[in-house]
């Protein structure tokens, strides 16, 4: 949650009467700090409240809250004007989108930004309306490519998503997670001002191994008919997933944001 929450705040998140809440159920171990924005002292805190307590530090005139929970706990409870999930973890996202799909049209927007491999990618998407794609449209099967694919086939990795923080974290530099922080940063801000254009972006850090796609509006997968429907409560549920990750809910200026965060830093 460091870069994306300190970012928000920056950018006016618990300023004008409202309120930055970070949600987190994970400690900040060792294996963390090499790409996380609280440093040793925190070491064996909860992320939420040591990420809190640092952004309280460094602007103190932001009204900062947070809440060590597990995601499956308020996963039907977020609500907001827009929702981030920058949880690095597609079991959460697939969980969170088919909630937000089944939900159409009273839930808010839903904003997913990740780090694909080793840190050579990083992309943010925004699911709006039936009238653009879904995070799953850009994988309808889990088994099968993605639309748009982004890794080399001889890129030598086959990890699509960052496992949760810890032992056997996938290996990327620190300019990975501050780049999908700013990523969807960007696309924050662009949803804020009404200028959207492209709710599907892209930047690449490692071109030797990856290629690159345009910023693009992502279309409706035809595999995928929940996302083309308001309603699709009624569409049969083919895959079971499993609920990780923690979400969180951020307050940015006149704005209610649902935050969904726990990057691996």
């Amino acid at each position: 949650m460091d870069f994306s929450a300190y970012n928000l705040a920056q950018s006016g998140a618990g300023s004008l009467g409202g309120c930055l809440t970070l949600i987190d159920s994970d400690r900040l171990s060792p294996a963390n700090l090499g790409r996380h924005i609280l440093g040793i002292s925190f070491l064996g805190r909860n992320k939420a409240d040591g990420c809190a307590e640092y952004i309280r530090g460094q602007l103190p005139h932001l009204a900062i809250e947070s809440r060590p929970l597990d995601a499956t706990a308020i996963l039907a409870s977020l609500s907001g004007d827009l929702i981030i999930d920058a949880t690095g973890e597609e079991p959460f996202s697939i969980a969170l989108n088919h909630h937000a799909l089944s939900r159409r049209p009273n839930f808010p927007p839903v904003l997913h930004a990740w780090i694909v491999g080793n840190g050579g990618v990083t992309q943010a998407l925004l699911c709006d309306g039936p009238e653009h794609g879904c995070f799953k449209c850009q994988k309808p099967k889990l088994a099968s490519e993605p639309r748009y694919r982004v890794l080399r086939p001889d890129s030598g990795n086959e990890l699509q998503r960052n496992p949760a923080c810890g032992d056997g974290l996938s290996p990327f530099p620190v300019s990975a997670s501050m780049s999908a922080a700013a990523l969807a940063l960007d696309l924050v801000l662009a949803w804020n001002s009404g200028d959207l254009r492209h709710r599907y972006r892209t930047r690449v850090l490692d071109p030797d191994r990856s290629f690159q796609i345009k910023d693009m509006n992502l279309t409706p997968a035809p595999e995928y008919p929940a996302c083309r429907t308001r309603n699709p409560r009624d569409q049969q549920i083919v895959e079971v997933i499993a609920l990780i990750p923690d979400p969180e809910r951020i307050h940015t200026r006149d704005r209610v944001y649902s935050f969904a965060i726990r990057v691996c830093v």
